[in-house]
């Protein structure tokens, strides 16, 4: 098994020339294979030729899938119904896997929007491909999704290929405290809505159009201060964080006394963004983090050795991150347990942090939570069931 790295969502353009002979299908972008939800296809990478526009040719961006000029490869092609989230799986292939997700309204000069070539467990080998999750604004960039299997390092074998698609379609409800008119929803607030999060007295949404809108505190600048633009992802706290959706990059507006609104000029393209109570996280497309802003308890001590990271959350004082295996790590205040992760934890799929307290969604969809406890906060639900990210 080789070193992974996160999928990258950052945009780059490649130029892929169309064929000037007849060739099998799925052997060039313009003859993608066809894939409908819920379908398994399979296909025979040895049938296969190279293509153009090698995915490891930037730089820092999917150069982990070690592919070559020779490396043989197949398109397949799924055309999303709306913006939503789509999962990629490559588990029931028979050889070592690398998929590379792009979109574009033809089949020429695509973006580069995901790239992954492991991650395929348990019950079997890892290093089979995997992409969950995986962000499709179809109303912003329109197109479909191209997907290109290759192998790790020219590995050829047959790939079974079948994607699942979770449409982003909602609706703002709000509840609570409302002291700011932050649980009030404004009556010209246009969806579908992609995400919502709630900050320190101001709610944030993100459109479906991938435009922002903000309501509640504006003592900082919060509702007065979001920016325009396009977006792919959301944070709130008594600040906000955004995630361009061309070219990847943070915007941060509120309060900024502690400097959490200042995004290092060297900060680059990132896939998610974390807001804590004064500080800011950034998931970066190599896999990384990077922290800013108020760091008395250390909560913008990023561990050394944290790698591969695939999610981040912020609390009010700690930050917390899953790596490729599923293990969380935290770090900052720890002064109610919030930063000690829990030995039966185990490998997770989502994380969030809390004021004094954190919680997980665990691979089995079970939750656990752990710090303080004195609203009841870590009794999780004995009959709370089954629960997604």
């Amino acid at each position: 098994m080789h070193t992974r790295t996160a999928a990258s969502l950052a945009l780059v353009a490649i130029a892929i020339a169309a064929p000037a002979f007849a060739q099998v299908a799925g052997d060039e972008m313009c003859n993608a294979i066809t894939i409908d939800e819920g379908a398994a296809v399979s296909v025979n990478l040895a049938t296969m030729t190279p293509s153009a526009g090698i995915p490891s040719a930037v730089p820092g961006q999917c150069a982990f899938l070690n592919w070559n000029a020779t490396t043989k490869d197949a398109w397949f092609r799924y055309d999303p119904p709306s913006d939503g989230r789509l999962t990629v799986l490559l588990c029931d292939s028979n050889f070592d896997t690398s998929v590379v997700l792009y979109q574009t309204t033809a089949c020429l000069n695509p973006f580069r929007i995901g790239c992954n070539d492991d991650g395929c467990q348990p019950g079997g080998p890892t290093y089979q491909s995997k992409l969950l999750e995986q962000p499709v604004l179809r109303a912003t960039t329109g197109g479909p999704v191209y997907i290109r299997i290759g192998g790790y390092n020219g590995a050829t074998g047959t790939a079974v290929l079948s994607v699942s698609f979770d449409p982003d379609r909602g609706e703002a409800r709000c509840w609570g405290s409302d002291v700011l008119g932050e649980s009030s929803v404004p009556g010209t607030l246009v969806g579908p809505l992609v995400a919502v999060d709630a900050g320190s007295y101001f709610t944030l949404a993100l459109r479906q159009d991938g435009t922002l809108r903000a309501w509640g505190n504006n003592f900082n600048g919060q509702v007065s201060g979001t920016p325009s633009g396009t977006f792919r992802a959301i944070a709130a706290s008594d600040h906000g964080l955004a995630l361009t959706f061309s070219g990847a990059e943070v915007r941060a507006w509120g309060n900024g006394a502690q400097g959490q609104c200042s995004v290092p000029a060297d900060l680059g393209a990132c896939l998610s963004v974390a807001a804590g109570g004064a500080h800011s996280l950034a998931l970066k497309t190599d896999g990384t983090v990077r922290a800013w802003g108020r760091n008395v308890e250390g909560q913008c001590n990023v561990p050394a050795t944290l790698a591969d990271v695939k999610r981040i959350a912020a609390g009010s004082a700690h930050s917390m991150a899953i790596v490729g295996t599923g293990i969380v790590s935290a770090w900052g205040l720890n002064a109610s347990g919030q930063s000690t992760i829990p030995a039966s934890l185990g490998p997770c799929l989502a994380i969030t942090g809390g004021g004094r307290h954190s919680a997980a969604i665990r691979q089995d969809r079970t939750v656990a939570a752990w710090g303080a406890n004195d609203f009841g906060q870590c009794n999780v639900p004995a009959d709370l069931g089954a629960c997604s990210k």
